[in-house]
């Protein structure tokens, strides 16, 4: 299985956020950095969307090898590690996990106020 670096939009939106917010001189001159992210296989992202379907039919899932895309995919990166995006206190997802629960919560939407409680377990009044 191939595996890729991924990261949520949640983890991106705070990455670009928390740059915004730095003084000029924690920036590289250059002003390019990898984000940290988590690296995952095409078949861990399709079994944790089935761990989140509740019993609902999520759709069929094939793989079909595409020499020409594996090509393209074989020259990324397998993973991005950013120490110092780190030591800025930029973080990848936790979990392969933590990322479709982001997107369901973001799709059914909860308001943006809401989305800390229920990532944590707690429940608002």
């Amino acid at each position: 299985d191939t595996r890729m670096p991924v990261a949520s939009v949640t983890a991106v939106a705070k990455a670009l956020l928390k740059l915004g917010e730095l003084p000029e001189h924690d920036l590289p001159p250059s002003r390019v950095m990898n984000l940290p992210s988590l690296t995952v296989t095409p078949a861990e992202m399709i079994h944790a969307v089935a761990r989140h379907a509740h019993g609902q039919t999520v759709g069929q899932v094939s793989f079909k090898p595409d020499p020409m895309l594996q090509t393209i995919v074989d020259g990324w990166p397998r993973q991005f590690t950013s120490e110092h995006a780190l030591s800025l206190g930029i973080r990848a997802d936790a979990g392969v996990d933590e990322i479709v629960t982001d997107y369901l919560l973001r799709r059914s939407g909860v308001p943006e106020s809401s989305l800390h409680a229920k990532r944590s377990g707690r429940v608002e009044p």
